[in-house]
């Protein structure tokens, strides 16, 4: 099932219409539309918060897995870097935290002082 089918899928599970969920999650309608029919891809900052509102993984959203439940003890291993995902998988904490720096040393070396990132979980 592509993201655009799960999104309906879920929104429709909840009982709740097009309109009514954009306000809910303080999008523009057309905005949440748009992620619906296929024609404006998900970030990961909105795949968070429909993640959340909806109780489920963010895998499940994304069609990777067919469980719903979230886990909370999921590593986070992706960092958003606003223009991609980097998959750090298995590096133990400290590894986490050192690239977490590094990147944090770029953005500031090349001038970029908006710099920002997040575990996705």
């Amino acid at each position: 099932m592509s993201v655009p089918e799960r999104l309906k899928a879920l929104r429709l599970e909840k009982g709740i219409n097009k309109k009514e969920l954009a306000k809910e999650l303080n999008l523009p309608y057309t905005t949440y539309v748009n992620y619906e029919a296929g024609t404006r891809d998900t970030k990961s900052d909105i795949l968070k918060i429909l993640s959340d509102y909806y109780g489920v993984s963010i895998d499940y959203i994304l069609g990777a897995t067919n469980e719903k439940a979230k886990h909370d003890d999921y590593s986070g291993s992706f960092i958003d870097t606003r223009d991609e995902m980097l998959y750090y998988g298995d590096l133990p904490t400290e590894g986490k935290k050192e690239l977490e720096t590094y990147l944090e040393f770029l953005h500031q070396k090349y001038g970029r002082k908006d710099y920002s990132y997040a575990a996705i979980y």
